[in-house]
């Protein structure tokens, strides 16, 4: 019954434009593969803090336990192991993602360096 009048449809034209670039820019949702890539480094960071947990409690039950007489001494190597394991690994993780972050600073297209005006110029 009802139509649309022009000035409708022109509204209608003129904001397509608009939703189309928004459909072009990145969303502020991550894609699957974001979300993926976040549920590994999660899991991989819970298993790293619960190693260091095990090898602290490890040290602290032999400390309690069996110092005084020297008993279990196998525990104070394993316990250390267990403790500074999850140090290096995040260390090596954080310097790989700096490396990361470095790369791709220099695969950037540098900028072309233009000559200094002539009154600046040191040499002169």
């Amino acid at each position: 019954m009802a139509s649309a009048s022009p000035s409708q449809t022109k509204a209608a034209t003129a904001s397509q434009p608009v939703q189309e670039a928004k459909a072009l820019q990145p969303s502020d949702t991550p894609s699957s593969g974001e979300a993926a890539r976040f549920r590994v480094a999660l899991a991989a960071n819970c298993c790293l803090l619960l190693v260091g947990v095990c090898g602290g409690a490890l040290l602290a039950w032999w400390a309690l336990s069996f110092h005084r007489s020297n008993e279990q001494l196998w525990m104070v190597p394993v316990g250390l192991v267990l403790l500074g394991t999850p140090v290096f690994v995040w260390l090596s993780i954080f310097a790989s993602g700096v490396c990361t972050c470095l790369e791709l600073l220099w695969t950037a297209p540098a900028v072309p360096r233009t000559a200094p005006p002539p009154d600046l110029d040191p040499e002169r």
